[in-house]
């Protein structure tokens, strides 16, 4: 990734399957997830352009392979949201109004 120099991975986990899965945020706008088998191959990539401005900042993945990010922008914690293995958004909740 390269860019505006805002921009990166901000946290990695490893699934049940050796997976590997990193949070970030991409073209200085979106929050992106990427996740690598483990020889590091790309297996999917998403950007979540509803979201603009905001970062992914950390990640955790349960025994079912499910991600959950923790995000927000200006450095602030605000939503956290869960996505299917795949990738797909599942749900959002966001802590402001």
């Amino acid at each position: 990734m390269s860019g505006t120099g805002d921009e990166g991975f901000y946290d990695v986990m490893v699934d049940i399957s050796g997976n590997i899965i990193a949070v970030g945020r991409h073209s200085g706008q979106y929050p992106y997830i990427v996740k690598f088998d483990s020889g590091g191959n790309v297996l999917w990539q998403k950007y979540y352009t509803g979201v603009a401005q905001n970062n992914f900042y950390s990640v955790y993945v349960d025994s079912s392979s499910n991600i959950y990010t923790c995000g927000g922008a200006n450095g602030m914690k605000d939503h956290v949201c869960k996505f299917n293995s795949s990738g797909n958004f599942q749900w959002g909740v966001s802590l402001l109004s």
